[in-house]
């Protein structure tokens, strides 16, 4: 796993894969977020852990990774603890990356809308809870063949009695399920 610096400013590029702009990034982009954009880490073949302060911009690397594999039409899910952290990352997807086409879908106990499209394959970005990400990994396991990239976020809850344990089952069963999947793991 690499680790990425988080201070400091650098470029950035805001443009869909057809030249369409994508408004409200961040601007510039942080030290860190220029370290693993596209052009490194991200489309590197290695996994990758960013350790930052709440508010430093972990999120927007997890995003950048997420339309890097989209561009080249990789299945990505993005997995947080809460049900309504999901909620929350789900309508700043949509709202962000809405006019470039990319299909982003939610899975969590409460939203169920888009499980068969999650099961089917049918989507670019899925915005999972953790719980949910598991159950699918036990009852949907070939569900996990087309995914390219996996972005665990929160992942300093490893440390945490509630949600230690299950986010060790599902950073080892993506491990075990397929080894080509890369994980961008984002914690404070």
């Amino acid at each position: 796993i690499q680790y990425a610096p988080t201070e400091g400013f650098d470029k950035r590029e805001d443009a869909c894969n057809d030249g369409r702009r994508i408004t409200g990034l961040p601007s510039p982009l942080s030290r860190g977020q220029a370290y693993c954009a596209p052009r490194n880490d991200i489309i590197a073949n290695r996994n990758l852990l960013v350790i930052a302060p709440t508010s430093s911009g972990k999120t927007f690397i997890g995003e950048m990774a997420a339309i890097a594999q989209v561009i080249h039409l990789q299945k990505i899910i993005y997995l947080v603890p809460l049900r309504a952290l999901a909620d929350e990352k789900y309508r700043h997807f949509k709202n962000l990356y809405r006019d470039c086409g990319i299909d982003i879908v939610i899975s969590t106990r409460d939203r169920k809308e888009d499980d068969h499209h999650i099961i089917s394959g049918d989507y670019d970005v899925a915005v999972m809870a953790y719980e949910k990400f598991y159950y699918f990994c036990l009852m949907c396991p070939h569900f996990l063949d087309i995914v390219s990239l996996v972005i665990i976020d929160e992942l300093q809850l490893i440390n945490d009695s509630k949600w230690g344990p299950l986010l060790e089952d599902v950073v080892d069963h993506i491990d075990r399920k397929n080894k080509n999947i890369k994980i961008i793991a984002l914690s404070a």
